[in-house]
């Protein structure tokens, strides 16, 4: 069941037995993976419903029977990450989409040095979100959010807040109490700076990764596991 190519659709898309392909669906399966009528792909609305269907004439799918995609896991996690440069910032998307992080809010800070993205590259993220959460047979893709000033991130953050800085607590003991869901944020390459740390600290718990300076795509990635991780404690 796991090879069959999957895609992810509006859920207005979804009648009783049936999808229509939008037309980045159609085409990823007819032209990108030369799929034929007859032959079978999985179809998720991205919400609850992943059905195993087969191609009919021109964008349409037959329902045939439903999949089973992988449910959002526990702990949900909202990364606040900061924005870096280069192809860096995209490269950790897909890897924490893949490891099942809920969403991605991207965070301009004191030190960052990348601009906020224009409506083009924003629409490439959120694609290549949906595309890493599909070869993880995700039912719920990745979601990524427009970018934050770091104040405005906070101001609608919930529950638990720890963020990724050199001197908190060893994450093995921060993160190892069973909570449905939390908040983490991982500053840019010049960490973030002493105002920041200090509003920070007033808000939440500071976590050390080890001793290792990291990049800011390895610190998302290291962090989102060690808690995903850490999660299989409270089975």
């Amino acid at each position: 069941m796991k090879g069959y190519p999957r895609v992810y659709l509006d859920p207005r898309q979804f009648s009783d037995d049936s999808v229509t392909l939008d037309k980045d669906g159609e085409h990823y399966l007819r032209r990108v993976l030369r799929r034929r009528t007859g032959e079978q792909f999985v179809a998720l609305d991205g919400e609850s419903r992943a059905w195993v269907c087969s191609l009919g004439d021109g964008k349409l799918g037959h329902y045939r029977h439903d999949y089973d995609a992988v449910p959002p896991l526990t702990p949900g996690i909202t990364l606040g990450l900061a924005l870096c440069k280069g192809s860096r910032f995209e490269d950790t998307l897909e890897k924490l989409a893949e490891l099942g992080v809920e969403r991605v809010v991207p965070l301009e800070t004191d030190h960052t040095e990348r601009k906020a993205p224009s409506d083009g590259k924003f629409a490439r993220w959120t694609q290549i979100a949906k595309s890493a959460s599909a070869v993880a047979t995700r039912l719920v893709p990745l979601k990524v959010s427009r970018p934050r000033t770091l104040k405005s991130f906070l101001e609608e953050s919930a529950g638990s807040i720890y963020f990724c800085h050199p001197g908190g607590a060893r994450a093995a003991k921060i993160f190892a109490s069973c909570e449905s869901h939390l908040t983490l944020l991982v500053g840019p390459e010049g960490g973030f700076s002493d105002e920041e740390v200090e509003t920070l600290s007033e808000v939440g718990e500071k976590v050390h990764l080890g001793p290792l300076n990291l990049r800011v795509g390895t610190a998302a990635v290291v962090a989102c596991a060690l808690v995903l991780n850490s999660a299989k404690e409270c089975g």
